[in-house]
């Protein structure tokens, strides 16, 4: 039996008795009760009462494709060659890495993956993601550009800038940290990672996965070596808290404008709104490269999302996958 249809009966919360779900998904009561013990294996807990059945502590906002797409206008949808949203996965980026290699693309289409949880998310440089069920927001999206590698340099920026301003929209105030991560109060609010595929001299393909914590427990933060955050936790105004299928919806639409223009405009029209939303500027911070670790001061970005510094009073501008910054 499929863990989803269970979770799908269970996800508005209210209670269901062990014969109504077996009625439903067409086994015993006993087939039921063992389907509800993998449910452990999910992070999910089950709550049991005699008379009563069965029921999730807190009702799933469930991501559902038909949902989602009544929230994307009608313009958008035509870029959209394919939107699948996905139980549990390894990771949403790599399903759409793994059909790049068997399908042939077409140039000026979306390709999309979304799914409930991951379980090999990875961040930048190989980190991994927590991604816990139907709480946070696991977004891929995959798009064949005609151009080379060169013509995409800021992209991964340019993203954190649509982030930040489908949040605004939401109430919230977001900073970004150089090269793909976004902080709120300090912590960390959601991950960018780009990874390409095809001629890096062009046509190249992109898969852009965004991992966004929506709603995180106090365990859940405890358990990471660094402070993260969840929308949930940033929202002040009940009525600007949007359903995950809706934010999904936002940054979709978002990012289908950014990839129809970036490889005409590229970074620049960011920059100024980056450079805004900067975690450090004018902050001494760490430069990262590899093992060695210095203070520098960190201004802005460039027009090609370079990073700049100021190192022994030199002005200094980087790029590189291998470089990253901590706050001093």
């Amino acid at each position: 039996m499929d863990l989803y249809t269970l979770i799908k009966i269970l996800a508005d919360g209210h209670y269901h008795s062990g014969e109504e779900i077996g009625q439903a998904i067409g086994v015993s009561r006993t087939a039921v009760w063992k389907q509800l013990k993998k449910l452990e294996t999910l992070g999910l807990e089950v709550e049991a009462t005699k008379g009563l059945g069965y029921r999730f502590n807190h009702p799933l906002d469930l991501l559902n494709q038909h949902t989602l797409f009544a929230y994307i206008p009608e313009d958008k949808k035509n870029y959209i060659g394919d939107l699948d949203i996905q139980s549990v996965t390894d990771s949403t980026n790599q399903s759409i890495l793994d059909e790049f290699k068997q399908i042939k693309f077409r140039s000026k289409t979306a390709y999309i993956k979304l799914a409930e949880m991951q379980t090999g998310g990875r961040g930048r440089r190989g980190r991994t993601w927590l991604s816990p069920y139907a709480r946070s927001l696991s977004l891929s999206m995959g798009w064949q550009f005609e151009q080379g590698v060169q013509a995409l340099e800021g992209l991964s920026l340019a993203v954190g800038v649509c982030v930040a301003r489908v949040l605004a929209a939401y109430g919230i105030q977001v900073d970004l940290k150089w090269p793909n991560d976004v902080l709120a109060q300090g912590a960390k609010l959601a991950g960018i990672l780009v990874e390409l595929a095809g001629d890096l001299s062009g046509p190249c393909q992109v898969v852009l996965g965004i991992g966004l914590n929506y709603s995180l427990t106090e365990q859940e933060k405890q358990s990471l070596t660094q402070p993260v955050i969840g929308i949930t936790d940033l929202v002040r105004q009940p009525n600007l808290l949007k359903t995950r299928n809706q934010l999904a919806a936002d940054l979709i639409v978002s990012l289908l404008d950014l990839f129809n223009s970036f490889e005409k405009t590229g970074f620049q029209p960011y920059q100024n709104d980056w450079n805004q939303h900067h975690a450090y500027t004018n902050q001494e911070v760490y430069l990262i490269l590899g093992h060695k670790k210095e203070k520098v001061l960190a201004l802005g970005v460039d027009e090609r999302g370079a990073l700049k510094i100021q190192r022994d009073g030199q002005c200094e501008h980087l790029q590189g996958g291998e470089i990253s910054i901590r706050p001093v």
